[in-house]
């Protein structure tokens, strides 16, 4: 294959000085622009498909053919939507995916440096606002199968507001415009990405290479594609700036092997509802008593055969719907009942699922969920490596020196007081971090800041011992409790006088303030004990 190269200046001066000179093994022209452009509006058939069925749009109910009679019903049953809207609400909600980073062993002793890092991550994140981001990719991935983001660098000379002297930008772009081209090797490799737009009839295209891309455009009712070198970027990843988001092997939909149960379902309820309007039809079309002359002029238009063999005509006609109606229910359960089954998220308005008795039984009925979670988490986090990847380029940082860990929680209601007694019998057996990390987020919602607190308020007797001399859940001999714990006591102390907390959670939690058991014991009063709460 023939090779050309491209020459790159110094774009970023004092930071950056790209290769001088990058091979390239593919030339893009307008052929293949055309191409590639072809190819991908044929693809996007299924995007705006899969976006309709999101929707609640189904296209297939939507856009069917017309009926032979009237009526005709079309009322599409929003399955899809609400598969995605469950699977994102517990797996994808915003806050739920967490990235944090740790220095790997023995790599640095220098602390500085590994808080230089964090807090460069972290400010990357927030400015690019990463979590609404991860969870709007998500869900694209989720309806799409695939979700794909863009990076670029903004420096403080184009942006004062930044919050780095260059900092790298992300964000989600639809899956219709993008076409990622891959190598035909046997483990494939991202070569380059394209992104098409257009802007009032006028195409344009950003090929996106390793440290820059180009720009071509079409104008309107053209079909020959034209350079624009001024909208040309350079920039430090060495990598495609592409970050790919999918949920499983193929980049099909969530609800893609669901499709024929919702479109079924929908066939059978609106035939149903066809069927009721009919009948109504029928019942308003001759009200009151027919006499002789009106049936006379009915027979003369023709519109009914065979309405002489009728001496007499009933004022209303009747037809049993029961039957009818029962059967249409019975197989639309039954459908929906299978698309629930097989999409392996649970129905959780079914009267069998809310009434599990235990934990275990609850768990048992959510394992489909968490199978389905699990598999998605395992490919979207492909993504999230890729993102942290093109950061540490952009911020000439080695990602061989810090790992990162995604952490992925599941949105269920939480039993706060179970997770408090979990923490409070650990006491002893694991770090205090560890014992903060159990708790609920309404009581401790940062960890790490809550270490810190915790660090302030302890009087330098405590602070002065070892790790192995753990003081959660003691009360040294001789140490006195500082104000910030005397008042958290007392405010424990007083909403259990009010009845707002359990005199045993009032226990546990004041033993993590600093108490033994027995003193906690002795100091939480009975419930609606008001005069022995004053502490």
């Amino acid at each position: 294959m023939a090779w050309i190269y491209k020459k790159l200046y110094e774009s970023y001066p004092g930071q950056y000085r790209f290769r001088e000179v990058i091979p390239m093994a593919i030339i893009i022209n307008n052929d293949t622009l055309n191409a590639l452009n072809e190819k991908r509006l044929m693809q996007n058939r299924q995007v705006t498909e899969n976006r309709e069925y999101v929707k609640g749009r189904n296209p297939i109910t939507i856009n069917a053919p017309p009926a032979k009679k009237k009526p005709d019903n079309r009322i599409p049953i929003p399955l899809a939507k609400a598969a995605v809207d469950k699977m994102c609400g517990y797996a994808g909600k915003t806050g739920l995916i967490q990235l944090s980073w740790v220095r790997e062993e023995g790599e640095r002793d220098n602390d500085t440096d590994l808080d230089e890092y964090i807090a460069t991550q972290k400010e990357v994140a927030e400015y690019n606002e990463s979590d609404i981001e991860v969870s709007e990719l998500y869900e694209e991935a989720l309806s799409q199968g695939v979700a794909y983001e863009l990076f670029w660098v903004t420096t403080d000379q184009d942006n004062p507001d930044v919050p780095l002297g260059i900092t790298p930008e992300f964000k989600i772009v639809p899956s219709g415009e993008i076409v990622p081209i891959f190598s035909d090797t046997l483990k494939p490799v991202l070569e380059y990405a394209i992104r098409f737009w257009s802007v009032n009839d006028n195409m344009y295209a950003q090929v996106y290479y390793p440290r820059f891309s180009e720009r071509w455009q079409r104008i309107k009712d053209e079909t020959l594609w034209m350079r624009n070198e001024e909208e040309d970027t350079t920039y430090p990843y060495t990598d495609v700036p592409l970050a790919i988001y999918s949920i499983n092997r193929a980049k099909t939909s969530l609800f893609q092997a669901e499709k024929g149960l919702i479109d079924a379902n929908d066939k059978l309820l609106n035939k149903s509802l066809n069927e009721v309007d009919r009948f109504n039809a029928l019942i308003t079309l001759m009200p009151g008593v027919s006499d002789k002359e009106f049936r006379d002029k009915l027979m003369a238009t023709g519109l009914i055969d065979g309405l002489e063999r009728f001496d007499k005509w009933p004022e209303y006609l009747q037809k049993d719907m029961n039957g009818v109606n029962e059967f249409y229910k019975n197989v639309s359960d039954r459908l929906e009942e299978l698309f629930w089954k097989i999409i392996q998220i649970p129905d959780f308005a079914d009267e069998n699922f809310v009434q599990a008795q235990s934990g275990i039984a609850m768990a048992f009925k959510l394992l489909g969920l968490e199978y389905q979670a699990a598999k998605i988490e395992t490919y979207f986090n492909k993504g999230l490596q890729t993102r942290n990847r093109l950061i540490n380029q952009a911020i000439d940082q080695d990602n061989n020196e810090y790992r990162l860990i995604i952490t992925s929680e599941r949105n269920l209601p939480v039993d706060e007081a179970a997770k408090v007694e979990i923490a409070t019998r650990l006491i002893g057996l694991v770090s205090r971090e560890t014992l903060l990390r159990i708790l609920p987020k309404r009581i401790v919602d940062d960890v790490e800041r809550e270490i810190e607190r915790i660090r302030a308020e302890m009087p330098q007797e405590i602070l002065s011992l070892t790790d192995e001399d753990d003081v959660v859940g003691q009360t040294p001999q001789g140490v006195v409790l500082n104000g910030a714990q005397i008042q958290a006591i007392s405010e424990l102390a007083q909403r259990v006088a009010q009845g707002l907390l359990s005199r045993p959670e009032a226990v546990q939690l004041a033993m993590l303030v600093g108490l033994d058991r027995q003193t906690a014991e002795n100091v939480i009063p009975e419930q609606g004990d008001a005069e022995a709460a004053d502490i």
